[in-house]
């Protein structure tokens, strides 16, 4: 598929599209860096909910000969796993960016009435939800519900692809490399104490969510498995 039609993709719009949405926070929600941060660090549960997603439909929509670990391993693993690393995540988010935030949050009810909802994070959480699961309805699906949108490409994606350890992968690099850019901007953006950093921020998880996007969830160009229905 060529780059451009990776681009306009409805997968791709979307995601820019909800990736935009935190402008309006900062511009009008007067949303600090710690606010940011979180929304980041809320979409590493959503990336981990389509990734789980994928982990458990993948064997029943894509059965092979080769060896796969049972989902029902799989599965918890991943959600102690990760569940692991987010919760040292935010507490280095809180230890380092939190500001005035622990006066007036005290626990978690407070966490989601005065951020999530009080802040209006919970909008582009939502969107970013909507466009993560199309990108896995596009992969899990899309040759076979759009295959005028694939004309060429493999029916299934290939077995390397949806295996276990190249998803458990594709979420830990999109983290990994995603958050050192993000705080990185973060840093910058405390020091300075103006929006414009903020903006540079969304700037940079954009263009690193686009690329990771068209690198990892469009089928490849070279045909692996084929099969007919």
């Amino acid at each position: 598929m060529p780059i451009a039609a990776k681009l306009f993709h409805p997968s791709t719009v979307l995601l820019i599209a909800a990736n935009l949405l935190p402008l309006a926070g900062i511009l009008f929600w007067h949303w600090d860096v710690f606010v940011l941060l979180v929304l980041y660090w809320m979409e590493t549960a959503i990336i981990g909910f389509w990734t789980i997603a994928a982990i458990a439909v993948a064997p029943i929509l894509f059965p092979t000969d080769k060896k796969r670990t049972s989902p029902f391993f799989m599965v918890p693993f991943f959600i102690a796993h990760s569940g692991i690393f987010m919760g040292v995540h935010f507490l280095f988010l809180w230890s380092l960016f939190s500001g005035q935030w622990p006066s007036v949050v005290h626990n978690a009810h407070d966490f989601v009435q005065r951020i999530v909802i009080g802040l209006g994070l919970w909008i582009p959480l939502a969107a970013l939800f909507i466009s993560r699961g199309v990108s896995f309805f596009y992969l899990m699906f899309g040759a076979r519900l759009f295959p005028a949108w694939l004309k060429g490409v493999p029916r299934h994606p290939s077995d390397e692809r949806l295996s276990e350890g190249n998803l458990l992968g594709r979420f830990y690099q999109r983290i990994v490399v995603m958050h050192l850019t993000i705080l990185f901007g973060a840093a910058v953006a405390a020091v300075i104490g103006s929006i414009g950093p903020l903006i540079v921020m969304i700037a940079l998880k954009i263009a690193i969510d686009v690329a990771l996007h068209l690198k990892n969830d469009f089928p490849t160009e070279k045909p692996v498995v084929l099969t007919t229905v």
